[in-house]
C-alpha cells in the first residue's frame, strides 16, 4: 500500500510522480490518495480532478477504482460528501453525485488497486470523453 496523503499536487512532475507510485507498488497492491479538489487556490501546483483518477490509474494503468469520494474540508460540512459517476461506465465527464457545499473547499479521497496482470502499457493518458468520441 502506497499512501499519498497530499504530496503529488506538490511536485511540478506529477505524472512522473504518479508512474514512480506506481513502479514501486507491488501487483495487486493499493494507492490510497488525498488530494485537494476544488477551492484550493495557490494550494499547490494541481488540484486533481475525479478525471484525473479514472483516466490516469484506471484508464491508462488498468487499476481497478475501489473508492472515490469528494469531501469537504470543514469538519462541519463532512455530512455532505459525495460520489462520482465512472467516466468509463458513462462515456462523459465524471459527474458528481450528491450535493457538495458551495464555495468550500474539497478534497478528492480515492482508492485504486494495481492489477495483478497488466494489460495496459500506460503510455498515454486522455479524457476518457474524448476517447469514447474518437472511437465512435
Amino acid at each position: 500500500m502506497i499512501y499519498d496523503g497530499g504530496t503529488t499536487e506538490h511536485v511540478f512532475d506529477i505524472a512522473t510522480a504518479w508512474r514512480n507510485i506506481d513502479a514501486m507498488l507491488k501487483p495487486g497492491g493499493v494507492v490510497i490518495g488525498h488530494s485537494p479538489c476544488n477551492n484550493w487556490l495557490n494550494h499547490g501546483f494541481f488540484q486533481i480532478s475525479p478525471e484525473a483518477v479514472y483516466g490516469f490509474w484506471q484508464g491508462t494503468l488498468g487499476y481497478d477504482v475501489l473508492d472515490l469520494k469528494l469531501q469537504p474540508l470543514r469538519p462541519k460540512l463532512a455530512h455532505r460528501t459525495a460520489t462520482t459517476t465512472n467516466p468509463h461506465d458513462t462515456g462523459a465527464r465524471p459527474r458528481v453525485k450528491g450535493k457538495l457545499p458551495s464555495g468550500a473547499p474539497v478534497i478528492l479521497a480515492y482508492a485504486v488497486r494495481k492489477p495483478v496482470d497488466r494489460s495496459r502499457d500506460g503510455a498515454d493518458v486522455y479524457q476518457t470523453d474524448y476517447m469514447k468520441r474518437w472511437t465512435d
